[in-house]
This record gives C-alpha cells, structure tokens and sequence, in this order.
C-alpha cells in the first residue's frame, strides 16, 4: 500500500531523501517554531536539530533510519506527518530507551513481540487541524499494519486525542502512563494494539471516513 486518496487530501508513504528532509522541517517548524517544544539535550533518542545540506532546519533521531514516514498533502502541500516505527539494531522501540514500567513490560511483552512497531512524531499543520487530516493519517498508519501483520504501541499527552483512540477502540494501557522527561509537565498514555485489534481499528477509521462521521481534533 503506498497511498490513500480522500477528498483533496493524499495521504502517502515518503522514501525519497528529499521528501523526508523536507518531512523533517516540517515537523521542525511545527514542533519548535509554533508549539515551542524543548527537548532535552542528550535525550534518549538522540533528538535534535541541525541544519540540512540544502540549508533548512530540521529535527531528527536516532529512530530515524528504522522507521518508515508517513506523510498528508493537500493540494500537493505537506499538511500532516508521522511514522512507523522499527526496533533499532539492540531491538530496541524507542519508547524502550524511556522509564517505562517493568509491569508495563510484562503486561504487553514489548521486548518480546517480534512485530510490535511503535507509531509518533504526528504533526499536523494549524490550518488543517480542524479536518479529516487525522483520522487520514491514522487510517493509513493502522491499514500499513494490518496488510503487514503488525502490532501498534503509541502515547499521546493530549486528551482529544486520547478521546479520539477510545472512540477507534485504540486501547489504552490502563495505569501505564509515564513521564518521558522529569521536568515534563504532563505524563503520557500508553496505547496498544495487537493484529487483531489493528484489523478493527483499521475497519473503524473506514467507516468513520466513509460516512465522514468523525469528531474532528483541534489541538
């Protein structure tokens, strides 16, 4: 599968080294210039900016190279973005290099499950937020995995989006929820979903687009 077509938006898998540089500023843009994001130096990920040799501001990490990037374009312009992604070479997610919980470990077996992927870095441009732009991205995220036979584990901090999982069936990890960093002011929720939820998941975000029943994000 490499792209969907809803309305005015595509919503497409990015391999072209272009495409993700230009993914990378985008989520540059989002996450530092208008969200005001500040991540912690030496960070677990190796999140960090740098400059592109086509002289642009970009973030990126060490999961970069194992994860495939997702990206929404309206009208030819990139509006939405995330990834998938893939255990690193020591078979590490990334949400493993975190203070997660030993109980949250054995609980859904995240070391264990050999087609667990882990879904983040979602951005989405201010204009667009009040659309079907996140449910698109999502549905593409989740038919990715299904066609592959993958599981899902994600976080969010944020309660629409949370809502929006509960309403999908993405669900979350009951008393799991954790801190990436000390100083962060809200703690995230953990999210799971092994293939056959995937599959009903996948089949949620279908009906919900196809009769355009969705409870729109605006965050």
């Amino acid at each position: 599968m490499k792209k969907i077509i809803l309305d005015s938006y595509t919503t497409t898998i990015l391999d072209a080294k272009d495409s993700i540089i230009n993914v990378q500023q985008f989520l540059y843009d989002v996450y530092i210039k208008e969200m005001g994001w500040k991540f912690v130096s030496n960070n677990p990920s190796g999140i960090r900016t740098v400059t592109s040799d086509g002289n642009k501001k970009i973030i990126i990490d060490d999961y970069d190279q194992y994860s495939i990037w997702v990206g929404t374009f309206y009208n030819d312009q990139l509006v939405a973005c995330g990834r998938i992604v893939n255990r690193d070479t020591a078979g590490l997610l990334e949400i493993e290099r975190y203070g997660i919980s030993n109980s949250l470990r054995k609980k859904i077996c995240v070391s264990s499950i050999p087609n667990l992927v882990e879904l983040n870095r979602s951005a989405i441009v201010r204009s667009h937020r009040n659309s079907i732009i996140w449910p698109c991205l999502l549905y593409f995220a989740f038919k990715y995995c299904e066609i592959m036979g993958l599981c899902a584990i994600a976080t969010t901090a944020y309660n629409k989006v949370d809502e929006f999982h509960n309403a999908i069936e993405f669900h979350q990890v009951k008393g799991q929820n954790f801190f990436y960093h000390d100083q962060d002011e809200k703690s995230v929720n953990v999210y799971f979903a092994d293939a056959s939820n995937v599959k009903q998941i996948s089949l949620n975000l279908e009906v919900m687009l196809k009769n355009k029943k969705i409870g729109l994000i605006n965050i």
